[in-house]
């Protein structure tokens, strides 16, 4: 927003509650238009007097809010700018969801560090362990739908969650099954949670079919 350091910090409320517009994006997972005519706003600036609130989403939660809106406090967001700012905020969400992973392992390897320290049984400088060959052959979206396939959810189940059309919860479905050689999806559960288990009716591991396959 133009200039807006100088015009100072924006008051926050300490429950995000029904009295305020931005409750539905926490409830629904979708963008709403807040308009000046709301009783409470988390924005309450008169220069941006009606602007967009979308989601963003990790791992089927609502993990933070993306606003925006015009310096004309006459100009109403349009249909077409929610859209805009919804389809922005679903770009981010794999790369906010890789920066937190990354603080997280570094905070672990902190961790690792200290406790082997203490112990005296570790070097100070470990290293974690490589990641699952089926986990890299997977994108974060395949990843979060496995998750909960490995939950029990059906497609429909899935797209609810991650508010998505059960069409596409069904081609994710399709391309994880395809990338990991599974039959079914039982088959692609148990290469999830047990990568290095042989999958049933294979003499290669989960893990040497996911490697073979992205040669």
């Amino acid at each position: 927003m133009r200039d807006a350091a100088s015009r100072g910090p924006i008051p926050t409320p300490s429950v995000l509650d029904g009295a305020f517009e931005e409750h539905r994006v926490l409830v629904e997972h979708a963008p709403v238009v807040v308009g000046p005519g709301c009783a409470r706003r988390l924005l309450p600036v008169e220069w941006c007097r009606s602007y967009v609130a979308v989601p963003v989403l990790g791992r089927g939660a609502v993990v933070g809010l993306i606003h925006a809106g015009f310096d004309d406090a006459g100009r109403r967001p349009s249909a077409l700018d929610r859209e805009v700012l919804w389809t922005f905020s679903e770009a981010l969400a794999p790369y906010f969801a890789s920066a937190r992973a990354g603080d997280a392992l570094r905070d672990l390897m902190a961790r690792v560090s200290q406790v082997a320290g203490d112990l005296g049984r570790f070097g100070p400088a470990a290293v974690p362990a490589a990641p699952s060959a089926v986990a890299a052959a997977l994108t974060l979206r395949e990843q979060e739908v496995l998750e909960l396939m490995a939950a029990g959810q059906t497609n429909g189940q899935i797209a609810r969650r991650l508010v998505i059309t059960e069409g596409t919860a069904k081609s994710h479905v399709k391309r994880i099954m395809r990338k990991l050689h599974a039959a079914n999806r039982a088959e692609a559960v148990a290469a999830w949670i047990r990568p290095e288990l042989p999958a049933a009716g294979s003499v290669h591991s989960a893990r040497e079919r996911v490697t073979a396959g992205r040669n």
